[in-house]
């Protein structure tokens, strides 16, 4: 083929596939890792990845996303505290025990509370 021994062509053709595989690896990790916005990366990839900015660019994309990382709202949730009543442990947020049924006195949560002095105090600062 062209004047090339077999074992060049089977060296260039193991290299076109290596580095068509790694010119494709941003697609490949954003549609392995199911990745939001794995259509757009794999579109940037196929025609703007020979610049190696963008190439660069859509391996960070694929390996990031933020859709993934979870916001816990209520970190609460995962306490636990003893009921003053029986002792037993619930949830922080249990407005009732779940053992001894009895209704919880309304506790904030102290987090809460400094913040509120803070900017209370900030307030009467700025007044």
């Amino acid at each position: 083929m062209f004047g090339l021994g077999m074992s060049k062509v089977v060296i260039l053709a193991i290299g076109f596939i290596v580095g068509l595989f790694l010119y494709l690896l941003p697609s490949v990790m954003a549609s392995n890792k199911k990745h939001s916005k794995t259509p757009a990366i794999v579109f940037l990839n196929i025609f703007l990845g020979w610049t190696l900015l963008v190439w660069v660019a859509c391996l960070i994309w694929a390996n990031i996303d933020r859709t993934s990382t979870s916001i816990n709202c209520a970190p609460a949730y995962g306490r636990t505290k003893s009921c003053p009543y029986c002792a037993e442990t619930i949830k922080v947020p249990a407005a009732v025990c779940t053992f001894c049924q009895r209704e919880l006195p309304i506790t904030q949560d102290p987090r809460v509370e400094t913040v509120n002095i803070g900017f209370r105090q900030m307030w009467e600062r700025m007044k």
